[in-house]
């Protein structure tokens, strides 16, 4: 086992760790119940009425209080794109790149970052796929120029030709 992949590993057990101290995961709403066409005929349109001063649904949040909803949204969102980041790497330390192709669509899904762009271009470069590896490398390097460094798989390669 090479010291590069016992230190993704030991990073990934880390990652692990701090989701579960965080708190459980929310669980998603569930879509509501689609109504039947016979009664989609009988219902009758609503008239909207003025909200309840007293209802405590209808308050106003605090500037602190949305601020902070964002930022627990946004840690979690990003939390989740580097997960699918490192499934990514060690996917592809095991040699298997159509997996951490997957990976990595999944975590650019979620959150599109210099890093996992960088991560995309070297994945596609072993593929095969040279002119698009290239497109993300350049998209990575117009984000954050640090995200493509020597260290990628095929780097060195793609600009050797």
């Amino acid at each position: 086992m090479s010291f590069t992949r016992i230190y993704i590993v030991v990073f990934a057990l880390l990652l692990a760790v701090w989701f579960s101290s965080c708190g459980s995961q929310r669980d998603l709403p569930s879509e509501p119940p689609r109504p039947e066409p016979a009664e989609v005929a009988e219902e009758q349109p609503q008239v909207e009425t003025p909200p309840d001063e007293t209802d405590p649904l209808m308050e106003e949040m605090t500037e602190e209080e949305i601020r902070s909803s964002i930022e627990g949204e946004y840690r979690e969102l990003t939390n989740r794109a580097l997960e699918h980041l490192v499934l990514a790497q060690i996917a592809l330390e095991d040699g298997m790149p159509n997996m951490a192709l997957y990976e990595i669509n999944r975590s650019l899904a979620l959150l599109e970052t210099a890093d996992a762009l960088a991560w995309k271009g070297s994945i596609l470069f072993l593929l095969g796929q040279v002119t698009e590896a290239q497109t993300f490398w350049q998209r990575a390097y117009m984000m954050n120029p640090d995200a493509v460094h020597k260290n990628l798989p095929g780097i060195q390669e793609a600009f050797r030709q």
